[in-house]
């Protein structure tokens, strides 16, 4: 059974990209506080079901955050791989970007060297 039930909400343009706008709601309050937030909509582009916008709303169902994708690159194993990431919380007015310079697929790094211990917190 899923933790959310999703409804399509139409479609819109997201600069110039005819996307699905694609909602999925947590079915209980449980999955609700597991997630920190009630729901979320997002923007996946039909022809190329890349991801370029999210909603994420809090528990009173208000806009808490937007997340946006951009600089998509095919890599050599044929997936598309987001170079920039932005989360904006719209509550805080707090803002994150993250720029990827470089990506390297298959990396030799264990899971186990992203540890709380091994990264010294």
């Amino acid at each position: 059974m899923s933790d959310f039930t999703y409804t399509l909400k139409g479609s819109e343009k997201i600069d110039g990209k005819d996307c699905w706008k694609l909602e999925s709601k947590c079915i209980n309050a449980g999955v609700e506080d597991a997630n920190g937030y009630s729901r979320k909509v997002a923007w996946i582009e039909k022809s190329t079901y890349l991801t370029w916008k999210i909603e994420f709303y809090d528990h009173a169902d208000k806009l808490l955050k937007i997340e946006t994708f951009g600089d998509y690159r095919k890599q050599p194993d044929g997936k598309y791989f987001a170079f920039r990431l932005s989360m904006q919380n719209v509550q805080s007015s707090r803002k994150s970007e993250i720029v990827i310079n470089r990506y390297q697929a298959g990396s030799a790094l264990k899971e186990s060297a992203f540890s709380a211990t091994t990264l010294g917190q």
